[in-house]
């Protein structure tokens, strides 16, 4: 019996430092996430498993253009989301007839040809210029759900590597 109790205290043990090993590696380093949807297909597409790296929001307070980051949905925090960076903070973010423009000081220096599948990106969006800590977000495919100003206090990181599936699509 002592034998059993023996065997029963390694393998709490064995559990006790595999879990103080992997929780601060999931809060602070590298998380996974499943893909929710396919608007950043064709590099992700629904159900594709990656991993985001987390430490790149810790250390980093800002974002580049196209760089692509996670973000927890404002509406349901539960939820995580992968968007690209179209806009970056300070900037004026305008879509006119399915044109994304950018300006900055009052003048426009970037424009881009959006995807149009419905009236809502055909029409004119003056989003406005974007505050110290918000970025506007953009799908390859457009998708009105999950576009928009972000803050980056939703920020989670950025992704680092996609595990599953594991061919190359």
């Amino acid at each position: 019996m002592g034998r059993l109790f023996d065997r029963l205290f390694d393998l709490i043990k064995i559990a006790a430092l595999a879990f103080l090993i992997a929780f601060p590696i999931n809060v602070f380093f590298i998380q996974p996430m499943v893909v929710r949807d396919d608007s950043m297909a064709p590099e992700y597409q629904q159900g594709d498993i990656i991993l985001i790296n987390k430490w790149h929001a810790l250390r980093e307070d800002s974002y580049s253009r196209n760089e692509l980051v996670v973000f927890r949905d404002e509406a349901n925090r539960k939820n995580k989301v992968l968007r690209a960076i179209a806009g970056l903070p300070f900037e004026r973010i305008v879509i006119n007839e399915g044109i994304l423009s950018i300006a900055k000081d009052g003048e426009i220096f970037y424009t881009e040809q959006l995807p149009i599948f419905d009236t809502v990106v055909s029409s004119f969006h003056d989003i406005g210029e974007l505050d110290a800590h918000e970025y506007f977000v953009l799908a390859n495919k457009w998708n009105t759900e999950h576009i928009g100003i972000v803050d980056s206090r939703f920020i989670i990181g950025v992704p680092y590597r996609k595990i599953w599936p594991l061919d190359d699509r």
